[in-house]
């Protein structure tokens, strides 16, 4: 509620004030849904803190790596009880520096113990203290050994000279009898995934939490601005393991100014948002997307034999967890406070109260040592809004560039979603329950992105629910894929050819396959890259079979003088009516709205459109059909921000956007985009009496900065 929302910003920002903490971001979960995510203050830069603000996680990144670990485990690829160091060991290859002085007791060490902190190396001990802030003492002035210098090695350290110095240095406990926090343990366990997988940690990470979990923010590494801010003129006896303190700008450099972010990668190394954290709890506590039953209970198992301080509260695989079934991990003391927290039995929190099943908070200051009792007090004041029974799904926002009550309608709308996190935005869609209508990719700046455009699933028909979007396909895969999934009752719908900036192979293929899309006796076509003539001579051959197109997508050839055309054309006997078509391509955009207008007076509108550039100049391809009918409103030209403005003003009108596409304006040197909308069927409301009306100008005053579009029924 909103007296609900009022209360908890007074009393979060009060809490922010009284522990001095600049800002922060605050994220709850309820049942499944984001009923609360809101950012407040600024960061230490004075950069206001949104709601989507990217930060450092600081030892949330130990719960990443430790679930990456539990599901190589569930892969059959690791077992806890596998040793790490040693000739047998997972990094045999790894060795100390004298083998003949090693600890013996380091051949001991298991991938349990690195899950849980009982290793043997204890921070807190002189002179080496925590070895993967080395540079960070160095950078201070305390007096403890110089690995670089000793080990010859460049600054910044990689983690296989921190991992090499350390294991060279005797254990300070025998592994498995004590339970110390450890940043190298979990510096040690990415490379433990890394050998256990093939793969990069970085990659598996990506491959097997992000992407299932819809984690489309999440990075390793960050610039340095967004990082910790620490103090190097302090003299803080490093025994009491520093926590440092904000007070002025002078003096101040970021923790990552010091330690690079990737070298310190599965210890502290990720960057994330309340979002994508919210979605990592219920991805892994609530789903099996990563992690089955079993995997779950070896998460949270205590450590036999290692003492507990408190019987009911003890350190389990990248979390910690107690008797009542709570699961928290916060932050490292030398970075930001974080905290996430989950209850496995919502259920059975105090009578009379009302408690979220997940938060986090990822704050900008360090301060508290207790943060998960502050936080939870903090949670009393939304007793309202979790008793609410159809709150606000705040996830739903994260997705999209227009505003909330554009997505309160069930419309979600992207404008830029990169290539390399484009199945984490596909996975976070599909989990609110949306269904992908349209993509289009364009460059800029030598990065390729997807303008996406999803509604929300109201349908039973199982083609809106059910469906894979696969990219970065070559010509092979994409017909090995088709195959495959034909096997599987999955027909292909969409598909988009696109130059690539990710791949050695710079034409590649996005394709969208539904489950039992269409009827039995429909018959495909589809077709890859083909030159123009051939192209033209194929439509006219399906043309005269009744065969109409979906998809008609063009890449320019590798010379830029000449398209290459890919294609899905569609023919269903058992249909009445065949469907009447016109397809083009080549179109200046001074000819795209002509040829729009000219269609709509044979009652054809427009079905599907690419943007390309043809020697040097942007270039269209256009389908029309008259499957459809309905109001419809086309723009080109727009800028960002205008393209978003006219969505939010048609939105309430009945239209929605069917086709965007994206294009480079070179004169203006930056993207604008084209957008046709149409409403759902032919209804009666009308845009003008005109009904093919040219030039037709938008009536809302807000859009007095837009140029004029054309519109008809």
């Amino acid at each position: 509620t909103a007296s609900d929302s009022h209360d908890f910003d007074t009393a979060f920002r009060r809490f922010l004030r009284d522990n001095d903490y600049s800002g922060g971001t605050v994220g709850v979960l309820k049942d499944g849904l984001l009923v609360l995510a809101k950012g407040y203050g600024v960061t230490r830069e004075g950069t206001e803190v949104k709601t989507g603000s990217r930060s450092p996680v600081s030892s949330l990144s130990k719960s990443l790596t430790a679930v990456a670990v539990l599901r190589l485990v569930q892969q059959g690829l690791l077992d806890l009880e596998d040793t790490v160091f040693g000739k047998k060991g997972i990094l045999h290859m790894i060795k100390p520096l004298k083998a003949d002085k090693a600890d013996p007791r380091l051949e001991d060490i298991t991938v349990g113990h690195l899950l849980r902190h009982s290793a043997g190396w204890d921070l807190n001990k002189a002179p080496l203290f925590d070895p993967v802030l080395n540079e960070l003492y160095q950078s201070r002035g305390h007096a403890v050994p110089d690995i670089a210098r000793e080990m010859d090695e460049p600054t910044p350290l990689d983690f296989y000279a921190i991992i090499q110095y350390t294991i060279s240095q005797p254990l300070h406990f025998t592994p498995g009898t004590k339970v110390v926090y450890s940043n190298l343990g979990y510096l040690v366990l990415g490379r433990v995934v890394e050998e256990a997988s093939g793969m990069m940690y970085e990659d598996y990470v990506k491959k097997f939490i992000l992407n299932p979990c819809g984690m489309w923010h999440t990075r390793l590494g960050m610039p340095p601005s967004a990082a910790r801010v620490v103090r190097l003129d302090e003299d803080v006896p490093i025994e009491e393991t520093p926590v440092i303190e904000r007070r002025d700008n002078a003096g101040e450099l970021s923790l990552f100014e010091i330690l690079d972010p990737r070298s310190v990668d599965s210890a502290l190394g990720w960057f994330s948002t309340v979002y994508d954290m919210a979605r990592f709890a219920r991805c892994v506590f609530e789903g099996d997307a990563v992690l089955n039953d079993a995997s779950l209970e070896l998460l949270l198992q205590r450590q036999d034999s290692a003492p507990v301080l408190h019987s009911d509260s003890w350190v389990c695989a990248g979390f910690h967890t107690n008797t009542q079934g709570v699961v928290w991990q916060d932050g490292d003391q030398h970075a930001d406070d974080v905290i996430l927290y989950h209850n496995l039995n919502p259920d059975d929190s105090e009578a009379g109260r009302r408690e979220p099943d997940t938060w986090v908070v990822l704050l900008h200051g360090s301060k508290l040592h207790h943060l998960r009792h502050k936080t939870r007090e903090l949670m009393g004041h939304l007793q309202h809004l979790l008793a609410e029974k159809y709150p606000e799904n705040h996830f739903a926002r994260d997705l999209s560039d227009i505003n909330a009550s554009a997505v309160s309608d069930g419309v979600l709308v992207k404008f830029t979603v990169d290539e390399h996190h484009l199945d984490a935005y596909v996975t976070a869609v599909k989990q609110e329950g949306y269904n992908i209508q349209w993509v289009s990719p364009y460059t800029h700046q030598r990065h390729t992105s997807f303008i996406i455009t999803s509604r929300l699933v109201s349908s039973t028909d199982e083609s809106q629910f059910d469906f894979k979007l696969e990219h970065g396909l070559t010509e092979k895969q994409l017909l090995s894929k088709k195959l495959h999934m034909e096997r599987h009752d999955y027909n292909i719908t969409f598909l988009q050819s696109y130059r690539s900036q990710s791949h050695e192979e710079p034409n590649m293929f996005l394709a969208i396959f539904r489950k039992h899309a269409f009827a039995q006796d429909t018959q495909l076509k589809y077709g890859t890259d083909h030159l123009p003539e051939p192209y033209d001579k194929l439509v006219q051959m399906y043309q005269e079979k009744k065969f109409y197109p979906l998809v008609q997508s063009v890449v320019p050839h590798a010379d830029g003088q000449e398209e290459h055309l890919s294609f899905i054309f569609v023919q269903t006997p058992s249909r009445r009516k065949s469907v009447d078509f016109k397809n083009y391509y080549r179109l200046a955009d001074n000819k795209l709205e002509k040829t729009i207008l000219a269609n709509a007076k044979q009652g054809r509108i427009l079905s599907f459109l690419d943007a390309y550039e043809l020697q040097g100049k942007t270039r269209f391809a256009a389908v029309f059909t008259n499957e459809t009918k309905g109001r419809w409103y086309f723009q080109g030209g727009l800028e960002k921000g205008q393209a978003v403005l006219l969505i939010e003003t048609r939105l309430p009108t009945g239209l929605w956007p069917t086709a965007i596409t994206g294009y480079m304006d070179k004169e203006a040197g930056e993207v604008k985009f084209a957008i046709f909308m149409q409403s759902e069927g032919a209804d009666t409301v009308m845009d003008n009496h005109n009904h093919y009306q040219p030039n037709y100008k938008l009536s809302d005053t807000k859009l007095t900065d837009i140029s004029t579009g054309i519109s008809g029924q």
